[in-house]
């Protein structure tokens, strides 16, 4: 359960109320920056723009006196926010693009790409769950891990800079 302190802290992550919101407004300004970028060359430009929310949140954190370890955390929940959204709209206008080539209505797709997301909604944390039961050295750290997950690497290392 998430619960707000007097001081604005979310319980559950040690995010401040300001933080979070200043991460969703730069997730919905890089979607459009993903969008865009996609539309004029195919690529999507997820890890710049992740990264570019992990730079700005170092200087929040720096700013606001945050631990070096909480500071880390934020900058890495921010990064996951702001690439997550660039990628979610990025996908979904790629496939509103799909649909108008075939043909396909609009409310359709908006319907099926509803049903699709009420219903990951439930499975994607039951799966993760399920998944960290198996292999608890993803939430713990173990370098002995059976999974190798290099891009972590990358994200680690943006976070460890921009609080340092």
């Amino acid at each position: 359960m998430v619960r707000l302190r007097a001081r604005g802290r979310f319980d559950l992550i040690g995010v401040f109320s300001g933080e979070g919101i200043l991460s969703f407004i730069l997730a919905f300004i890089f979607s459009f920056i993903g969008v865009q970028s996609s539309g004029d060359t195919d690529i999507n430009p997820i890890s710049t723009v992740a990264k570019a929310s992990q730079i700005i949140f170092g200087g929040v954190s720096k700013g606001s006196g945050a631990s070096e370890a909480n500071g880390q955390r934020v900058n890495l929940v921010a990064g996951a926010v702001a690439g997550g959204a660039a990628a979610q709209a990025t996908d979904m206008v790629g496939d509103l693009k799909t649909g108008h080539l075939l043909r396909a209505k609009p409310k359709v797709q908006f319907a099926a790409q509803l049903f699709g997301a009420t219903i990951a909604l439930f499975l994607a944390p039951g799966l993760f769950i399920l998944f960290v039961a198996a292999s608890p050295c993803i939430i713990t750290g173990d370098d002995h891990c059976t999974y190798s997950a290099p891009s972590v690497a990358a994200w680690a290392a943006v976070a460890k800079v921009c609080i340092s």
